[in-house]
């Protein structure tokens, strides 16, 4: 049966628009517009784009109505997500949705199509929002707008076709997606709640990074690959956001630059402690306030701690690591020791203010007695003084590397080797000076207790326990 559209005013405010002998299916609407009110009509045929509402102007939609008239049986089915109200009851055919009078702007909608005339054509719509423009084109009742950003729809476009013939040839489209929620950001956003990550381009991952988070390689026309180069960088996050596709991507600090990539593409450590990822940046660290480690040792391989501490002094280009001869010094905060009785098959364990030496495997069992293999394991230690956690790991057991891991096992960061397998663990990569750098440009100088104040004795111990292989 025909339906007949035909002019009248109610309550809502919304109308219905003059019928008019058409052959195919018209599509009619009118918004609700703010410091304007109820704008005139706009009525248009299948294959043609209605639009209501305003671009240009920063003015909200507060109310919209939408009707459908032709020969095919069926009705248009609507819903407004109202700012402070969230979704409201769908309504159809020229009831109003939205609010009047109420200066509340419309968030987010949906618009599908009931009866005959659903199964014979696709109804597509797409919002143009606050600060972004227009987003893409969605169709049959899925979510067009955002969700928790506060951002108004401006306008609203919609074309009615046939059943899977899609939109129409010519037709602009978007690189955002339809429909985005909201981010989860953490607060308040300051150098010590920041999340850290490192890039992990591995398994065949090609990702991209983007100035916004939906500006995808889902979305985009060319792949952007530009994460490759920066395969195990150490960075770090204030916000992330899921988008519609189930994907999230995370804001991240790369450098300096502030970028957003797939959550995917970033790994974390793995914290033997708490059998949980963590950040590949310690939860604490070694620094005094004024970003120096002052440390004591009276240790039979105190030459290969200076070596170490005069390594880490170059490669960061300043004066890090400061020695003293003063064991109980009131600005000590990092002793060095030997203890022949340390535990069974252990080399060297290292907490927030103490690095235990056993002195019973190291310098005694021929694969932890090289001078140079020493220096490199208290290069390993000093790493974690300044905030460095692990890079790397074996799957226990085995000589294949855990998932988390994004560095190589000649990595000095490397964990330690299990199941048999030899680490030579022999090079401070660039990746590592960089994010020790990366502590410092952000000041977590964490430590701020002393080896002799009440503080250190309720400290953790054990940060890093290297246990020995092979005798």
């Amino acid at each position: 049966m025909k339906k007949i559209l035909v002019l009248i005013t109610l309550t809502f405010a919304c109308m219905f628009f003059v019928g008019i002998k058409v052959n195919a299916e018209d599509i009619a609407g009118v918004a609700y517009v703010e410091n304007t009110g109820w704008q005139a009509l706009d009525q248009v045929h299948e294959n043609q784009i209605l639009d209501i509402g305003t671009t240009g102007q920063s003015l909200r939609m507060e109310a919209f109505c939408f009707g459908i008239g032709g020969e095919v049986a069926g009705d248009v089915k609507y819903q407004a997500y109202v700012q402070g109200r969230g979704w409201q009851t769908a309504v159809t055919d020229w009831e109003q949705a939205g609010t009047v009078n109420e200066s509340l702007r419309i968030e987010a909608l949906k618009i599908s199509l009931t009866g005959n005339v659903a199964t014979s054509y696709d109804l597509f719509y797409r919002v143009h929002v606050q600060n972004a423009g227009w987003l893409d084109w969605t169709k049959n009742g899925e979510e067009a707008g955002t969700s928790g950003l506060g951002m108004r729809i401006e306008d609203l476009q919609a074309v009615l076709v046939k059943k899977g013939q899609g939109l129409p040839s010519g037709t602009e489209r978007s690189l955002t997606p339809s429909y985005v929620k909201g981010v989860t950001q953490l607060e308040p956003k300051i150098s010590n709640e920041y999340d850290f990550y490192a890039i992990k381009e591995r398994g065949g991952r090609t990702d991209g990074l983007y100035l916004e988070p939906y500006a995808t390689d889902v979305n985009s026309v060319a792949v952007n690959r530009e994460a490759e180069q920066y395969d195990k960088t150490v960075v770090y996050s204030d916000q992330q956001v899921p988008l519609s596709d189930g994907s999230t991507y995370v804001h991240i600090n790369l450098n300096g630059t502030w970028y957003w990539i797939n959550a995917a593409a970033l790994t974390k450590s793995w914290d033997d402690n708490s059998n949980q990822k963590t950040s590949p940046i310690e939860s604490s660290n070694d620094y005094n306030s004024s970003g120096q480690i002052v440390y004591y040792t009276n240790s039979k391989y105190a030459t290969q701690v200076e070596q170490a501490a005069t390594e880490w002094n170059k490669d960061l280009g300043a004066t890090v690591f400061v020695r003293t001869s003063d064991a109980t010094a009131a600005n000590l905060n990092l002793k060095i020791i030997d203890n022949p009785n340390l535990g069974a098959g252990i080399i060297m364990s290292t907490g927030p203010t103490q690095m235990t030496i056993n002195t019973s495997i190291v310098g005694q069992w021929a694969d932890y007695s090289d001078l140079r293999e020493i220096e490199h394991t208290f290069l390993h230690e000093f790493g974690h003084a300044i905030g460095l956690a692990h890079t790397g790991e074996f799957v226990s057991g085995s000589t294949a590397y855990t998932d988390w891991t994004w560095s190589d096992t000649n990595d000095l960061m490397w964990a330690g080797g299990t199941g048999g397998a030899t680490v030579i663990q022999a090079q401070l990569t660039p990746q590592d000076i960089a994010a020790a750098q990366l502590v410092r440009t952000l000041k977590m100088y964490s430590n701020t207790s002393y080896v002799n104040s009440p503080k250190a004795k309720s400290l953790p111990t054990d940060v890093c326990i290297l246990y020995a292989t092979t005798q």
